[in-house]
């Protein structure tokens, strides 16, 4: 089983390593972004290492025309180095405590976010759903 993980994680990461580049559907309404806040609602800079408590939010895509509000109801979070998973949590709910995995942090390593249900809302409320399949965010580290 120890070996699996590794290759799971590498098999995740380069399926997901170009998420929220490029619309995967086409359909830009379709592909949500991922965005991370601090404590102090911040959005924190790409590529800047999480510390304490943190916000992850599922945004609406800049290139939809229709305005939806997304809530992320489960997701796992990893923290990756090279291919290998180092830690991972699992999250009902959007907020998370990195202040434990602080500690692992290293220069090359990221963190992988795959939010495996998302709420959303429509038309003011109006319409509501789940959003098929999940969204995903890979969070690489740019500096200490």
């Amino acid at each position: 089983m120890k070996h699996i993980l590794p290759f799971l994680a590498l098999l995740l990461f380069n399926l997901t390593s170009f998420a929220q580049q490029a619309a995967k559907t086409g359909d830009p309404c379709r592909d949500p972004f991922i965005s991370l806040y601090d404590a102090n609602q911040q959005k924190l800079p790409e590529g800047t290492l999480p510390q304490g408590k943190v916000m992850i939010l599922v945004r609406n895509n800049p290139n939809c025309s229709k305005h939806f509000t997304f809530k992320a109801e489960k997701m796992t979070v990893y923290l990756v180095g090279g291919v290998r998973p180092l830690a991972q949590a699992q999250l009902n709910g959007n907020s998370f405590d990195f202040s434990e995995w602080q500690k692992f942090y290293k220069e090359a390593d990221r963190i992988l976010i795959e939010i495996t249900e998302v709420s959303y809302t429509y038309n003011k409320g109006e319409e509501k759903g789940t959003f098929p399949g999940s969204v995903i965010k890979n969070w690489s580290f740019k500096g200490r």
